[in-house]
């Protein structure tokens, strides 16, 4: 387990599970921070009798967010969730802006789903001192954090009775749980603080989106799949790039 978290960072995991779509709902997360100077995790889910998969999802995020208001978050530098929906990243990375330009509609003119729940991530995403970075992980495909949090969503889903673990992240049950290198922090504006001065790389297989720092690492990933891939200079572009996944 890699329990270096620094103390102004915040990294959690979400997943969200609907049983027939709509049907009997669930979510799960688990938030990591520091509390009192000792790297800590403690987990929450909880369920709905008919929703979708999509707003368990953002009910996850949503949730998560919403229980920071326990600890001091002041100080907070930066703020990192992992999700296994596209929905959710690309929502909160780019769709949002034009939404809420468009006055909630969609690219066709539709209003936009599970606005409520949209508008409500934002509402309370303003209330810690940083922007919110998200990134997809793939879903069932080993990442231990998210692994856990569909368990937590799938009980809930089920009306199984969860023990949530609240305690210090070195003695938490899921011991390989991963945290994953992320790109250089944002700023309110969605610009980046600092950025590598010949841009970065974006790619994308199957709807699973990575950044990359360099070249070969994206082009190892990339080589011999049906990926989509773009190096990108600058936030905006980055948001253009998630937008078409």
């Amino acid at each position: 387990m890699n329990n270096m978290i620094q103390e102004n960072s915040i990294i959690i995991f979400t997943d969200g599970a609907a049983r027939g779509n709509p049907g009997l709902g669930g979510w799960g997360s688990i938030v990591i921070l520091q509390k009192k100077g000792i790297p800590w995790a403690y987990e929450l889910s909880g369920k709905l009798a008919h929703t979708t998969n999509n707003a368990m999802e953002l009910t996850a995020v949503l949730e998560s967010i919403k229980s920071l208001v326990k600890h001091n978050t002041a100080s907070l530098q930066s703020c990192v969730v992992y999700s296994d929906s596209h929905y959710v990243v690309a929502g909160m990375m780019s769709w949002i802006y034009g939404w809420q330009k468009n006055g909630w509609k969609s690219s066709t003119g539709g209003v936009v789903a599970n606005q409520e729940l949209w508008k409500a991530i934002i509402l309370e995403s303003k209330k810690i001192p940083c922007k919110i970075q998200y990134i997809r992980v793939a879903g069932h495909a080993g990442v231990a954090g998210n692994e856990r949090c569909d368990v937590l969503a799938t009980m809930a889903a089920d009306g199984r009775p969860v023990n949530h673990y609240n305690g210090p992240l070195d003695q938490y049950p899921v011991h390989s749980i991963d945290i994953i290198p992320v790109a250089p922090p944002r700023t309110s504006t969605g610009e980046k603080k600092s950025s590598p001065k010949n841009g970065w790389y974006i790619s994308s297989i199957g709807g699973v989106v990575e950044r990359h720092m360099d070249w070969d690492s994206c082009k190892a990933r990339v080589h011999g799949q049906p990926a989509r891939y773009k190096k990108v200079t600058s936030e905006r572009e980055e948001q253009e790039f998630l937008s078409g996944v």
